[in-house]
């Protein structure tokens, strides 16, 4: 199975750093991929002149056949958080608040 993986969309105030990180976590579909990203709901919530936002979003696949899908989002939301110390330094993930929105079952792995 593919490892998970952090991937940052592009910060919305690219000339300030971010004073906030928010870390999504998507639902899967049939074949086992997370959803196709789509920011539109996450701006739609963040006001266009508030603080310079980093998005995070955690990539992974679940596999059909084999260990419950259970099991493997729970092996998932340990992925997260080793990608997230991992991933520290790049995006300073520790050094400001970090809100986490999980949907689908992705809330199942960031539980």
């Amino acid at each position: 199975m593919e490892p998970s993986r952090i991937v940052a969309f592009p910060l919305g105030h690219p000339e300030t750093p971010p004073e906030l990180n928010i870390v999504v976590v998507g639902d899967f579909t049939k074949d086992g991929t997370h959803t196709k990203p789509s920011l539109s709901w996450v701006n739609s919530i963040i006001p266009p002149d508030s603080a310079s936002i980093q998005i995070l979003r955690l990539e992974f696949r679940i596999s059909l056949h084999g260990a419950s899908i259970w099991r493997q989002l729970s092996e998932k939301g340990d992925e997260l958080l080793f990608n997230l110390q991992s991933e520290a330094p790049r995006f300073q993930i520790f050094q400001k608040p970090v809100i986490f929105v999980g949907y689908g079952l992705g809330g199942i792995v960031v539980k």
